[in-house]
């Protein structure tokens, strides 16, 4: 679905399950798509469900973005509501021209003339992405995450957030091309384990040293009320 088709309703799956489904999307198109239980949301609202099927994404090399969630692929000032992910979702692209985002929930969240809310879901089956080729903006071309894969803003300076509230991802969740640091050189694998064989110092010993605590020196105020965090390429 693409998001001239967006369900634009209220669906309220009353606490049901979807289970015995095994889906495979085909993002060959050159235009953007949008795969999931629900392709896109516009506006829309989903609540009380639960994703119990088997997804698999294969993204061709012509294939332009591309968005997959479980619940749904896309969500534009809408509501994703108490649902649950209980299948697996995996993502396999090739494509060298744009990204590529898949979350257990939702796929790609962006805010334009309301806020986003993803609130009491929670995702319980894993979520894999892989790609065989870097995109032409330098990206790995493939966000992945538990909850959502890539959450944006479709107008600079927007009121307007996504926000995530009482979710958990109890899954695993499998991307490639993370580097961990150190990587001391640009062909440097990282280093995914720090001090496998022990600290470096003299006589295998680490040194931990006592800081007194300080606060942030930048903290919400009226004109700025919200902290941004960055996020990992390596997650705990």
């Amino acid at each position: 679905a693409e998001y001239t088709n967006a369900f634009e309703g209220v669906f309220d799956g009353n606490n049901h399950s979807i289970t015995g489904i095994n889906w495979t999307w085909d993002c060959s198109s050159e235009t953007s798509q949008c795969f999931g239980f629900f392709g896109a949301l516009s506006g829309a609202t989903v609540k009380n469900l639960t994703i119990g099927a088997k997804a698999v994404v294969a993204s061709a090399s012509n294939a332009n973005i591309n968005y997959n969630g479980m619940v749904a692929g896309g969500l534009i000032d809408g509501t994703i509501e108490n649902c649950v992910n209980k299948g697996s979702l995996s993502c396999v692209a090739t494509s060298n021209k744009k990204r590529s985002a898949v979350g257990g929930i939702v796929g790609y969240a962006a805010v334009n003339e309301a806020d986003n809310f993803v609130k009491g879901c929670t995702n319980d089956g894993p979520v894999t992405a892989t790609n065989t080729v870097s995109t032409e903006n330098g990206g790995n071309g493939v966000h992945c995450g538990g909850i959502g894969g890539f959450f944006d803003a479709l107008a600079a300076n927007t009121d307007h957030f996504t926000f995530v509230q009482n979710c958990v991802n109890n899954a695993k969740i499998e991307a490639q091309d993370g580097v961990c640091w150190p990587c001391p050189t640009d062909d440097h694998p990282g280093t995914p384990i720090l001090y496998v064989n022990g600290p470096s110092r003299k006589g295998g010993k680490a040194l931990l040293k006592a800081m007194e605590w300080t606060p942030s020196p930048e903290t919400e105020d009226p004109n700025y009320p919200k902290t941004l965090m960055n996020c990992r390429l390596l997650y705990h």
